[in-house]
Parts: C-alpha cells; structure tokens; sequence
C-alpha cells in the first residue's frame, strides 16, 4: 500500500486535503508519446496520442490480484479493475456506494474481498470490505468523523488494521467485524502500515515522524522509532523474508527510505551474561538516501524465480514526488528509475508473479512497468470520473479503448496519423501481446478487411 498524501511541496496537511477534493467537470488533454509503427518502412515514426479527457482524480492505490491478471486501482468514490487478459476496464466497484476518496487497498485472504480505506476529509471516514464478484459491500468494519488512510489483512487473513487521521490504529476481526484492539501511540495520521509476513510484528508509521512496532497478538509495544527520522513517514513495509521493515520518509530535511533490522528485536533481549544489553540497537536504522525524491511510500518485490522461500526480495520500488519510481536494492543501489508521469506518484504496486509494476499518480493515469528492466508497457486512464469510458495505449501506438472520439494520433510533425493505420493500431490482441512480450516489439496487423455488410452499414450513417 502506499498513501496518496497529495500534499503540496511544502508538505502541508492542510493543503494535502484540499488537493484531494473532486475538482469541477471539465474538459483536459494530456499527450502520451508514441512510437508509431510504419507499415511501408521497419523504422517506427515518433509521435503521439493526445487524448482528451475529464478532470484528473490522483491515484490514490494500485494492488495487483493474486492471479496477477487484474489490477485494481482506487480513485474517487469507486475502485477500477483493470482486466490485463480481456484487455479492458472490467468492473467500478463500489460505484454509489463509497463516500470519499480510496485511500488504501487489501485483499482477503481467499481474494473473493477487497478491503478499502476511504473517507471525505474531516467528515467521514470509512474501512468497506467489497466483495469483487458481486460488486457490492459486504461488511463495514469501522466508521470515523475523518478519512481512513491505511490498512493491511495479517498473513493468515483473520485480522484486520487499519489507521486513520486520529493517529490510532484499529485492528478487527475479519470474520466478523468486531474491534479486537486499538492501538495508540500516534499523534498524527497514520500513514502506513503493515503486518510481517510471519505474522510476528505490527508496524504503523504517520506524519508524526514515528514508526510503532508492536508484538502482534499480545499487542505489546516492541519499539518506536523517532530516530533518527526528522521527516514525516509516508509509508512502511516488510520484506517477504521478515527481516527488514522498509520505511519511507520524505521533506525538506530527509528523503530516504530508511531499514529497520527486525532481528534487533531478539539481540536487545540477549541476556547481558552473553552479550551487552543492546537496548539502543532495536532502535536504529540505515538511511537510504533517495536525492531529489521524497518517498511516498515503499513496497517490495516479490523473491526472485528460483530463490528460497525465505530469501529478502531483490528490489524496493518507491513512489516519488520527481513524478517517477524508484526501484531500490536492499543495500541501497539504485537498480532503475521508472519515469513518465507529470505528477506527483503516490502509488506503486508489484505483481505477485514479479513480472510488472504498477504506479498511480496525481496526473490520473496508471503506468504498468516491466518489474526486471522498467520498461514501460502501457498507460491506462479512465478517461472521465465515475463513468465507464476508457484508454489504454501502448509506447508503440497499439491501443484499445470504449471511446476512439478521445483519441487523437499525430506524429512529431504535428501530422494526423491516417484512419487506416489507426485503425491497425486499435487491437486489444496487440496490447495483450505487448504486455506479454518481453520485449514489447509486435507486428503491426495487417489491414482490417471490410464486409459488403459493414460497407452497407457505413452507408446508412451517412
């Protein structure tokens, strides 16, 4: 998960909640450069797509389906799934039903229910558990007089935590949505959170410029940790294996992603006839330093093919306010840089097969990356809000879309791009192909053939 703060440069609440609010129906148009293919030449013609568009409602989080088929992404009063086989907008769940912005995103553990973090800022807020199949709420497990920002199922799925913009941490039953503890330690939002993997630890970061780690279950605080942060936390996660909690800190003193070792917990309990007490040692962590981006908040890649099951992941990715992704080493390498976007990205997600990344940004669009070589695969855009109009074009020119009247195709001289070439361009096969390549070079299709009945049809509508 990763928090959609929206705020602007000089990091201000109050400012991040003006931001977020719907803005007024009205027309944009934004460019998506293309390299067209030629059909009479193997050089492809630089170009683009300039779509127009309704207002942009930033990207508040992305989450893969277990499956790694289907992406769901939450916006303004709804979440989308994106269908990545069938190559469409599927579904727009919870569409009349969610009050304010979808700040986070969970999936049960059977995956048949996505738990949501939404709310209106300092109004309402609200965690939804939606179920995906019929698109309709199933359950309701908290209500508050602000928004809910963060929230994780525990790995065997029967708890449920969430924190919100009263700084406390609620965990729930999954089964049946009663309150099993709230947690405090927190005196601003709660930005993030996440439990380990092996189910030992809850960790919660917020603005406040700490992170808590308590004893899941018992609920015992372990550790907090306001050092050596001097900057609000944006976002946290756990590595696959347990050992490290990423943490993303980012303003105008620090930007970095800083690493918590949770074995420290153990050496700080070692009986001093052994070793010296290292009771300052659970509370540090190794900045790595992120330049001129400040994280907004920080997942990690599935383990690499082939690698142990309790081996760490190869990489972090992190959202970031340069308007690109950072994916980052364990050892604070910087092992790419997935840039494209024009604002702010404020979600990052990684498919659990680790094959594509998924961002979401301020500017409205969800970029889909190769996970190995951030490469960009595609751009996908609702193309006006809480309707079922769509886009979703390849770097190539390959396209699919319900509405082809907000699309328009022009090359790097500022020349329409022929109907009969748009038309090859317009296949969703293409698009699937290209989201399988691994390296997104198709064939442009051959020309579209054109029955006497589809002629006889093109002459009724004129």
């Amino acid at each position: 998960m990763s928090l959609c703060l929206c705020v602007e440069p000089t990091f201000s609440l109050a400012a991040g909640k003006k931001k977020t609010a719907p803005v007024a129906p009205e027309k944009r148009s934004f460019s998506i450069p293309v390299s067209i293919p030629n059909p009479n030449n193997p050089q492809s013609t630089p170009g683009e797509c300039v779509v127009t568009a309704g207002p942009a409602i930033p990207i508040s989080a992305v989450a893969f389906a277990a499956d790694s088929k289907r992406l769901f992404v939450g916006g303004y009063k709804e979440v989308l799934v994106w269908d990545l086989e069938e190559i469409k907008l599927a579904q727009r769940l919870g569409a009349g039903q969610l009050s304010g912005q979808v700040r986070a995103l969970a999936f049960s553990k059977d995956g048949k229910n996505l738990a949501v973090a939404e709310g209106t800022p300092g109004a309402s807020g609200a965690v939804r558990l939606l179920d995906i199949a019929g698109g309709k709420i199933a359950a309701t497990f908290g209500q508050a007089k602000d928004e809910f920002i963060s929230l994780a199922f525990s790995p065997d799925g029967k708890l449920l935590a969430a924190g919100g913009s009263d700084g406390a941490v609620r965990v729930w039953n999954s089964d049946d949505q009663k309150l099993v503890k709230e947690l405090k330690g927190h005196g601003d939002w709660v930005s993030g959170i996440a439990f380990s993997p092996d189910g030992r630890f809850l960790a919660s970061g917020s603005i406040d410029r700490t992170v808590q780690v308590w004893e899941a279950g018992a609920w015992n605080p372990i550790v907090k940790l306001p050092q050596p942060s001097t900057e609000s936390v944006h976002g946290l996660a756990f590595s696959p294996n347990s050992e490290f909690l990423a943490i993303a800190v980012g303003g105008a003193e620090e930007r970095a992603i800083r690493i918590w070792r949770t074995a420290s917990v153990e050496e700080s309990r070692e009986s001093p006839t052994n070793r010296a007490p290292r009771r300052e040692a659970v509370r540090q962590t190794r900045p790595i330093d992120t330049g001129a981006c400040s994280a907004l908040g920080v997942v990690w890649g599935p383990p690499p093919a082939g690698a142990p099951a309790n081996a760490a992941a190869g990489r972090m990715f992190v959202p970031c306010t340069d308007k690109s992704v950072r994916a980052l080493g364990p050892n604070g390498a910087t092992l790419g840089n997935l840039a494209g976007h024009t604002d702010w990205v404020y979600s990052v997600a990684a498919s659990p097969d680790g094959a594509r990344i998924a961002s979401g940004s301020g500017d409205g669009a969800v970029r889909l990356w190769t996970a190995g070589d951030a490469r960009l695969l595609a751009t996908l855009v609702q193309l006006a809000p809480a309707t079922d109009r769509w886009a979703i074009v390849t770097p190539r020119g390959f396209f699919a879309t319900s509405a082809a009247d907000s699309l328009q195709w022009k090359t790097a001289d500022s020349k329409a791009v022929s109907a009969d070439l748009v038309a090859r361009l317009e296949s969703p096969e293409s698009v699937r192909e290209v989201l399988k390549s691994p390296t997104g070079k198709i064939p442009l299709p051959p020309p579209r053939k054109v029955t006497q009945e589809q002629k006889a049809e093109g002459r009724k509508k004129l």
